[in-house]
């Protein structure tokens, strides 16, 4: 067997113990604590006030939509915000009832169509977005407000 204690260097790991690398390794440290509370805290904690935020601002919708029952914004409102909890079967009861008050209106079925595709019921949904194209095919083209910021 050839030996290999001359072909092979010898490494050597110092490591270095002055005051500047400890403090550079705590701040190491705690960037990785802090990083760490933000990918699993604080997600969380945005995500419940994301929820509070909504279920309040769904409680005004309700109420607009209590004082004008037959308004088209009232109802599209209702439903954005009940599609924002995830609530999408809700959301899709409130678009269908704005649809038989608003028959003309293309929103509806687009809003049907697109919380369909969230439920994967993809068959329906393309039967709704094709009521909506059909219905929007000679209206202009228009930045409907979501209520979530892009």
């Amino acid at each position: 067997m050839i030996g290999l204690e001359g072909l092979v260097p010898k490494i050597r790991v110092k490591v270095d113990r002055s005051p500047f690398v400890a403090r550079h390794r705590i701040a190491w440290i705690t960037a990785f604590v802090v990083a760490v509370a933000c990918v699993i805290v604080f997600p969380a904690a945005a995500q419940e006030d994301f929820t509070a935020q909504q279920t309040r601002l769904l409680a005004e919708a309700e109420a607009t939509l209590a004082e004008s029952p037959t308004d088209a914004d009232a109802l599209l409102w209702k439903g954005r915000r009940l599609g924002y909890l995830g609530r999408y079967d809700e959301a899709i009861t409130v678009y269908e009832a704005g649809e038989a008050l608003h028959p003309t209106d293309a929103r509806f079925a687009r809003h049907i169509g697109h919380r369909l595709i969230s439920l994967r019921r993809f068959a329906e949904a393309e039967a709704a977005l094709s009521r909506a194209a059909a219905l929007a095919a000679a209206l202009p083209d228009e930045t409907e407000p979501d209520g979530l910021p892009n």
